[in-house]
């Protein structure tokens, strides 16, 4: 991620807004995982994922979870229901996939790059020793 503005993921095919950044746990080049969504998707709990990315099937091997459908009956991703060990700690979260879906950052148009979750916690680290720097310096 280039920068730290909010975005938003919207359905590539309709472009319904589907989630935003405040509600995102962790993203890579494949997917995102949010713990809650802006909106209220189609479920369809036939547990044979819909995505052309043979390497996130292999990772879901023992995970259980219903696929996920925009209201124009996109395929956007799925929704753990019981996590394996490389999901451990995401069961009742939602995986939407980048290939269906795209970003907008707020205040600027550009796609949002790849950033983890302990990256951003970092940041905002980084952004505490700044600002009690700043409350230091004033307070004198």
């Amino acid at each position: 991620m280039t920068n730290n503005l909010p975005f938003v993921i919207f359905c590539k095919k309709c472009k319904d807004i589907i989630c935003d950044s405040f509600n995102l746990i962790t993203l890579n080049k494949e997917y995102m995982i949010f713990d809650q969504l802006s909106v209220v998707l189609r479920v369809n709990n036939e547990n044979a994922i819909k995505t052309p990315l043979n390497n996130i099937q292999e990772i879901l091997i023992d995970c259980k979870y219903d696929n996920l459908y925009c209201s124009c009956n996109n395929y956007i991703g799925i929704k753990m229901i019981s996590a394996n060990k490389h999901f451990n700690g995401y069961s009742d979260h939602y995986l939407i996939f980048n290939d269906y879906i795209k970003s907008y950052g707020l205040g600027k148009n550009h796609n949002v790059g790849v950033k983890t979750h302990q990256e951003i916690v970092e940041d905002i680290e980084k952004l505490k020793l700044v600002v009690s720097d700043l409350f230091k310096t004033i307070k004198k």
